[in-house]
C-alpha cells in the first residue's frame, strides 16, 4: 500500500470553520459521510462547515425531512457520540504533520517515510548524494519507474510507433534497460565510466541493478 494523505497530515479543528462537517477527515478515520451515508444523504448543504453544525449552543441540523427513520434516528444518536467531546474554539482550523513531534512539517522525515515504504514494497530507493546533480539523480529515478521517452512506454502511452525494436541494434525491444544498461555501447561507456573511477565492474542488465551496485 502507498501512502496516504491522511497518513501525513491531519486536520486540527478549533473554530470549524474551514473545515467541511461532512466532507472532510476531522472526526475519526473517514468523513463523516462516509460512516453516515444515510444522514448525509438528508442533508440539504452537503458542504457545510463543522462550524455551521456544531456550537456551545448545541447542534444545528439542516435536514431534508423532520421525520426520521428508526435507522437514521440510531444513526444520528452514533453521530451525537462521535462528535460529542468536540468543544469549538476562537483558534483557525489548521494543518498538523503527523511524522514529526511538534507538528511542524519537514522534508527530510517525509523523505525517509517515503523510502521505508518504497523498501517495504520492494522498491529500490535512491540516495539522494548532493554532489550528484539533481537532475541526473531524476533521471535515474525515473528511468527506473519506465517514465522516461523509450519507445515501449511511448506505446503504453497510446503513441502509434512503426516498431518497437531499438533502432540502433535492430534486434532488441527498446526500454529502459536496454537503452541505458545492455546496449554494446551503453555496456561500453559504463566500463569506461568504471575505469576511469577505478571501481570494480559489477554485472548489471537493469537500471534497477545499476541502482542496487551503487548503493552497495
Amino acid at each position: 500500500m502507498g501512502i496516504e494523505f491522511n497518513d501525513i497530515f491531519v486536520k486540527k479543528v478549533c473554530a470549524g470553520d474551514d473545515t467541511l462537517f461532512w466532507q472532510d477527515v476531522w472526526s475519526g478515520s473517514e468523513p463523516l459521510k462516509s460512516s453516515f451515508p444515510g444522514l448525509y444523504g438528508l442533508e440539504r448543504n452537503k458542504k457545510c462547515k463543522v462550524a455551521d453544525r456544531v456550537n456551545p449552543g448545541g447542534f444545528s441540523w439542516n435536514w431534508s425531512t423532520l421525520h426520521l427513520s428508526d435507522d437514521q434516528a440510531q444513526d444520528l444518536q452514533s453521530l451525537l457520540s462521535r462528535i460529542d467531546l468536540f468543544q469549538p474554539s476562537a483558534s483557525g482550523d489548521h494543518w498538523k504533520y503527523r511524522l514529526s513531534r511538534d507538528g511542524d512539517y519537514y522534508v527530510n522525515v517525509l523523505r525517509h517515510k517515503i523510502d521505508r515504504s518504497s523498501a517495504h514494497l520492494g522498491v529500490h530507493c535512491i540516495d539522494w548524494i548532493h554532489e550528484v546533480p539533481i537532475k541526473v539523480l531524476c533521471f535515474v529515478w525515473r528511468a527506473y519507474l519506465g517514465r522516461i521517452p523509450y519507445a515501449c512506454a511511448l506505446l503504453c502511452r497510446g503513441i502509434q510507433l512503426s516498431s518497437l525494436v531499438c533502432s540502433f541494434c535492430s534486434y532488441v525491444a527498446e526500454d529502459a534497460n536496454h537503452i541505458l544498461v545492455t546496449y554494446p555501447f551503453a555496456k561500453e561507456v559504463w566500463v569506461w565510466i568504471l575505469r576511469w573511477c577505478n571501481a570494480d565492474i559489477p554485472q548489471v542488465n537493469t537500471v534497477a541493478d545499476v541502482i542496487s551496485s551503487v548503493g552497495s
